[in-house]
């Protein structure tokens, strides 16, 4: 991913990592959205951020991750 080892050890990430940090995370400001919304609401809201996150997520990764497919002429990218 980068070009200085110094930075690379940074990116690697076990999968359980993310688990650990968002669930807990997650179900917090779950539970505290409960106490002012209904089911319903909470329900409709947990699923709208689920896809804008992913959405958000796929975007970054296919146009500012992979920016050399589409700039392959740029000096700043290589």
């Amino acid at each position: 991913m980068f070009d200085s080892p110094f930075l690379e050890p940074f990116s690697r990430t076990k999968w359980w990592m993310i688990a650990a940090f968002w669930i807990p995370f997650v179900a917090y400001k779950v539970m505290m959205a409960a106490q002012t919304m209904n089911f319903y609401e909470v329900l409709f809201f947990f699923l709208l951020g689920m896809f804008k996150w992913t959405f958000l997520e796929y975007t970054l990764h296919r146009f500012l991750f992979h920016m050399e497919v589409y700039m392959p002429d740029s000096r700043y990218l290589n």
